[in-house]
């Protein structure tokens, strides 16, 4: 089961779902910080406002849908 830590008033979190599943779960090697979300969250901690960083997590589910991963979100988010 995935468990988020409540976040501060100075961090923010993005989920990014099944569309954004690319080459960190296709077997291809790729380093962390090169993957969709690692830049994603290193461009929105560069643009910040007041420090606030951004942690991006890749919420994606092999062979899931966009519906499937919906209710997995609401389930975990609820």
């Amino acid at each position: 089961m995935v468990r988020f830590s409540v976040l501060t008033e100075e961090e923010r979190r993005q989920i990014l779902e099944a569309s954004f599943r690319v080459l960190e779960e296709t077997g291809v090697q790729v380093d962390h910080a090169e993957v969709f979300t690692s830049l994603v969250e290193r461009r929105l901690d560069a643009q910040s406002v007041r420090g606030r960083g951004v942690e991006v997590l890749n919420a994606g589910v092999d062979g899931y849908g966009t519906a499937q991963e919906l209710l997995v979100l609401r389930r975990h988010l609820a």
